[in-house]
């Protein structure tokens, strides 16, 4: 990830089905024609053992020039691979890019179509590592209240909450525990999640945030992170395994948080990376390749043990599809793994 869904009622549902029908009908051309229910068939189906909920799709600004049939491409291979939710990480990237309201309601209409949920990512400011290194004129407590007041206007004036295929925001801030070891700095934090979970009332959209466990050294732990703000029950997070960049150690450096959440009864996702990090001579020759499936496999057989709400990809788009042949080959394991899990579970309903 970069460091340098829940259910809608029935009847508000079925009210935004029908402002969107004439739209979902067409497109059924771009996704292939077939004929996709208006409810993902993986919601319907007994879910197979270790199986991806769904992944993250970061979007970079070469992806704005994506045609709407390559954006259909994707969509359908998300829906091949049995994911029901995808997340976007950001809509626009600082001042260099943002994606449309219109091409942003374009995606959801193609999700939609598909039985794909979308959790919106807010705008996503470069400045913020800068400035818990210090390394910005703002302080982190004006970074983090202006930026408040940016989400909480996007969240007012966006129209996406009332597309049919919304699940919720995303806040593009990722959070770890060396950087937020102060208990002061903590406070910016909580202030900014509750300033944007107060815009959305009582019974607003779910709210999402990434956590992950940085290898740095300092005091601090993430269940110091996330005590006072689980209880003022202002988020929901999803927790990075990590294991694309420090292996599968790295599940036991997040057991505490894991207990805390499941002692909290806390709802909360695992997003898998399935990438791995190689690293170069200089640190700016760093790489991002595809993980094997051996060890993609070894990460849901840990997150069925840990049982999240959800497992979420790290991402679908590059590392298991794309032009990358070890990609494609981990995508296509992967499927078929799923396939006879799919099977298995079938035949077990019959019997």
């Amino acid at each position: 990830m970069y460091r340098s869904s829940p259910e809608t009622q029935n009847a508000i549902r079925m009210k935004k089905t029908t402002q969107f029908f004439t739209r979902r009908t067409a497109l059924y051309v771009l996704l292939g024609g077939a004929a996709i229910p208006l409810v993902s068939s993986a919601l319907l189906l007994r879910k197979a053992p270790t199986r991806l909920d769904g992944s993250f799709l970061q979007i970079w600004k070469d992806d704005l020039k994506l045609s709407e049939t390559q954006w259909a491409e994707r969509i359908a291979t998300l829906r091949a691979l049995q994911c029901h939710d995808v997340v976007l990480q950001w809509t626009s990237f600082g001042d260099e890019y943002r994606m449309s309201d219109e091409s942003v309601l374009a995606f959801m209409d193609l999700a939609y179509a598909a039985g794909l949920s979308v959790t919106v990512g807010l705008p996503y400011d470069h400045r913020y590592w800068k400035v818990l290194m210090g390394q910005e004129q703002i302080s982190l407590s004006a970074f983090m209240s202006e930026m408040a007041e940016v989400g909480a206007r996007f969240i007012s004036s966006t129209t996406y909450s009332a597309h049919p295929a919304f699940a919720g925001w995303y806040v593009p801030y990722e959070i770890d525990q060396y950087s937020w070891r102060k208990a002061e700095d903590r406070q910016h934090l909580k202030s900014y999640l509750l300033r944007l979970r107060d815009t959305l009332g009582t019974k607003g959209a779910p709210l999402s945030i990434s956590t992950f466990f940085s290898q740095l050294e300092g005091a601090g732990y993430l269940t110091d992170v996330w005590s006072d703000v689980l209880d003022a029950g202002a988020i929901r997070l999803m927790v990075q395994d990590g294991v694309g960049v420090y292996g599968m150690v790295n599940y036991e450096r997040l057991a505490p948080l894991f207990a805390l959440l499941k002692q909290r009864k806390a709802d909360f996702d695992l997003v898998l990376e399935v990438f791995s990090q190689v690293p170069g001579e200089r640190p700016e020759d760093m790489r991002l390749v595809p993980a094997g499936f051996e060890r993609v496999q070894a990460q849901l057989e840990a997150a069925a043990r840990i049982a999240p709400a959800r497992i979420l990809a790290f991402a679908v788009y590059p590392y298991m599809a794309g032009a990358d042949p070890k990609a494609q080959a981990l995508g296509a394991a992967y499927e078929r793994t799923v396939t006879s899990l799919q099977s298995i579970s079938f035949g077990r309903s019959t019997d």
